[in-house]
């Protein structure tokens, strides 16, 4: 029998692949050590306050004082732990800011529906699943009918929804290989297909003064310096008695 080598040992090590993600509330809690409540530090007595910046339970201040109160380890042999600060109110990821932004302003804040057609949301989910199934020639394929129904009815809004049964029949194909395949088929390619989908559906999205749902106005949203501001007009009040 062949001996293995070292390479083949840890062939196991090499990943295929890495996703990256974001801590959940939950998980954020459970890596912290303590809540954060007061943005004192010391006390009169210049003692680290329980619940503030200083906190014994984050590690020692110096190696001169008391060990760390989570693991009871000195300065230098201390790594450090985590608190955490409940907000008040949510506030928006910064790395998000642009993309939560964009889809305010192609959303009606009365209704809180995204201003494309129900149809067409259908057949780009239906694009979408292709993808995640592997099917990638048939998600073009979508992608190029879709791009020809644009083209023929000049926007989203226009296309009936008649024009899109030939969309539909590849749902029950998506759905059927996903179920088989039990999870997406991710790979560089694939999300690489899908940006460039979503990033030429969002292009193509023209947002009018009334929602096409609810008919109620459209607020304008501006994305300034990672701050999502809300636009409004005046409304003038006429004060005169003529």
């Amino acid at each position: 029998m062949a001996q293995k080598t070292k390479q083949d040992m840890n062939i196991h090590l090499v990943p295929e692949n890495i996703n990256f993600s974001l801590f959940t509330t939950e998980q954020v809690k459970k890596l912290c050590v303590t809540k954060i409540v007061t943005p004192l530090m010391l006390d009169a007595l210049g003692h680290p306050l329980p619940g503030g910046l200083y906190d014994n339970k984050l590690g020692p201040l110096s190696d001169r004082g008391e060990p760390c109160g989570t693991c009871q380890k000195t300065l230098l042999n201390c790594p450090g732990h985590f608190g955490y600060i409940e907000l008040p109110l949510p506030v928006v990821n910064p790395m998000f800011s642009k993309i939560i932004g964009m889809l305010l302003r192609m959303s009606c804040l009365s209704c809180y529906l995204i201003q494309i057609p129900t149809h067409i949301k259908r057949s780009i989910s239906i694009q979408i699943k292709l993808l995640n199934a592997g099917l990638v020639t048939l998600s073009i394929e979508v992608e190029s009918t879709i791009a020809q129904l644009i083209a023929t009815y000049n926007a989203y809004e226009n296309i009936p929804e008649e024009a899109i049964v030939p969309i539909l029949a590849y749902e029950k194909l998506a759905n059927h290989t996903l179920r088989e395949l039990g999870s997406s088929v991710l790979s560089q390619n694939t999300e690489t297909l899908q940006n460039q989908f979503l990033s030429g559906i969002l292009k193509e999205v023209k947002i009018g003064k009334l929602c096409m749902y609810c008919k109620k106005p459209i607020n304008k949203i501006q994305v300034l310096k990672n701050r999502i501001i809300m636009v409004t007009s005046k409304v003038g009040v006429d004060d005169s008695n003529g």
